[in-house]
């Protein structure tokens, strides 16, 4: 049998929360159709021959189970679910033919750690979809040698990615175990983009360490001010860039790695300073005594 086709389209992602929105479209199979019965007092008739106002308002569920765990169950997987008409799925012409329906968006959670910018990678996860029928419609479909009775339409699930994910790389992928059948998502950043903000966060500490070098080479014994100038420079580039590198949505998730970077940056940077100065302080100067002392010595040797 031709199974019913659903196809799931995220449309966006929101970090901060976890979750994803996606809309979900149901198209019935002229085969399903054609073999959906409705249960009556004393027996079961194809759908065709029973008047429309009869059924055509009976709530088909579009079921995704969403899994956030590596051993996914009913009891830690939430099911957000869809209902429709079963009116909705059928043709408006004077045949019952199939028909298509596709939702509002839902969301749906994601797993990720978004604490991790920019190596923040989200998961969906869709265990076991189904499309059921209460209790009142049947699809019947016979075998060789037995008729097969069910409240579950078969279906083929597709999943889509809309054009507001295209700065995000998107990986499909599906379980190799039968049973949970799992299928769903990979949002990850581009390779470009994450090298890009690491040498970004990374360059004031750099500079730092450059600057720091050359005072080392110069072999400074008094505190010099273009030096401390040049590493409180540095610092103040660290601080603007925080909120041009890490998008505004990941405000509300606290610290990330692209945090840690620059807050090592400047720990590192103030230390060079720190211990720039002590070095300078804790040097013992010449006083004037010593200086003339110094100096009559040399003019003793001399003569």
């Amino acid at each position: 049998m031709e199974p019913a086709e659903l196809s799931l389209e995220i449309v966006s992602l929101d970090i901060p929360n976890r979750t994803v929105s996606a809309r979900v479209s149901l198209a019935l199979s002229d085969e399903i159709v054609n073999h959906l019965h409705v249960n009556e007092a004393s027996n079961r008739a194809l759908l065709s021959k029973v008047n429309k106002a009869e059924w055509e308002q009976i709530r088909v569920g579009i079921g995704i189970t969403t899994c956030l765990t590596s051993a996914p169950t009913r009891a830690n997987c939430g099911t957000p679910v869809t209902t429709v008409p079963l009116g909705q799925l059928m043709g408006t012409n004077g045949a019952i033919q199939a028909g298509s329906f596709t939702s509002s968006p839902v969301t749906l959670p994601v797993s990720g750690s978004p604490n991790r910018f920019p190596s923040d990678v989200y998961r969906l996860a869709i265990n076991d979809p189904e499309v059921s029928i209460p209790f009142g419609i049947t699809l019947v479909r016979k075998s060789s040698d037995s008729t097969i009775y069910s409240f579950r339409i078969p279906v083929t699930v597709t999943l889509a990615i809309d054009p507001g994910l295209a700065d995000h790389t998107v990986t499909a992928f599906e379980s190799r175990q039968k049973d949970p059948r799992a299928i769903g998502l990979i949002i990850d950043r581009p390779p470009l983009e994450k090298v890009t903000i690491y040498l970004v966060a990374l360059l004031p500490l750099l500079l730092g360490g450059i600057v720091a070098h050359v005072s080392l080479r110069r072999r400074l014994s008094a505190f010099d001010p273009a030096f401390a100038a040049g590493l409180i420079a540095v610092i103040l580039t660290i601080l603007p860039l925080r909120s041009v590198l890490v998008p505004g949505n990941l405000s509300s998730v606290g610290l990330t790695l692209v945090d840690d970077i620059l807050i090592t940056g400047i720990l590192v940077i103030a230390a060079f300073l720190f211990a720039h100065y002590a070095m300078t302080v804790t040097q013992t100067p010449s006083g004037p005594d010593e200086q003339e002392g110094e100096q009559a010595s040399s003019d003793a040797a001399q003569s």
